[in-house]
């Protein structure tokens, strides 16, 4: 009798080995790690990026927030610039206004002198007597040495660049200046408005000025703006090349009188 197939046919589990099924796991595995590795680098990548972005809102807050405080303290640098400058001015005018009400009392305390230049007067002369008599021939105005409180000379000296005229001898030295203090001051002014009497000669009868006065004086002499220039009981007056006529304080200036 002939040999029968037999009826059961092999299954395809049945002719899978051991070794087969780790290598499948394996590669599920593997293939699930790569997925999970993937997903994991695109949110780090994610975080890095929000991170790099809060980063950068922070630098940009902290710059700006610097920026603000550099500007805050130069804002308060600049108002305490602004706050000293103020100050500093108002010290400066308050300074000169002290030394313009000073100026101003000792040229008061002055109005009964007068200085006379190109009078010389020998160490043995005596001083009272020759201005009255000067007086007497030059201005044809009648007083006693008694209406003289006080008369004495200044030293002699060069004349200085830019000073006032004086009268100069052959050497070049301003010739004594006398200074006279009259009892009265009428006759101190009858003196000053015949001193008319001296032009064209080497004599000349002023005010006796303060040294800021006198500066003042030589400083409207080399303003460009001014023709001319003189004194009347200590104040100064000075004429413009326009034809106005201005009084002037020390550290005056001839446009703020202008504009006055």
């Amino acid at each position: 009798m002939p040999k029968l197939k037999s009826d059961v046919v092999d299954s395809p589990v049945a002719t899978v080995g051991v070794s087969d099924v780790e290598q499948i796991v394996q590669k599920a595995v593997e293939a699930a790690v790569t997925v999970v590795r993937n997903e994991f680098e695109k949110r780090f990548q994610d975080m890095n990026a929000r991170l790099q972005s809060l980063e950068d809102k922070l630098e940009t807050f902290c710059e700006t927030t610097e920026q603000r405080q550099a500007e805050s303290q130069s804002t308060v640098l600049r108002d305490e610039l602004v706050r000293l400058s103020t100050e500093l001015e108002t010290a400066r005018k308050d300074a000169r206004d002290a030394i313009v009400a000073a100026n101003d009392a000792e040229q008061y305390n002055r109005r009964n002198n007068l200085r006379i230049r190109g009078l010389s007067v020998q160490r043995d002369d005596n001083c009272r007597h020759k201005v009255v008599e000067f007086i007497r021939t030059n201005l044809n105005l009648v007083l006693n040495e008694d209406d003289i409180e006080a008369a004495h000379t200044l030293p002699s000296r060069k004349r200085a660049p830019g000073s006032a005229a004086q009268p100069a001898t052959s050497r070049g030295e301003v010739e004594p200046t006398i200074i006279v203090r009259f009892r009265n001051r009428d006759l101190r002014d009858k003196i000053i408005r015949n001193r008319r009497n001296l032009k064209g000669t080497n004599r000349a009868i002023v005010d006796d000025l303060t040294s800021l006065n006198v500066q003042l004086m030589n400083r409207l002499r080399n303003h460009p703006l001014v023709s001319k220039v003189w004194s009347w009981n200590g104040r100064v007056t000075a004429l413009t090349n326009s034809g106005h006529v201005i009084h002037v304080k020390p550290f005056q200036t001839v446009q703020d009188c202008l504009v006055s």
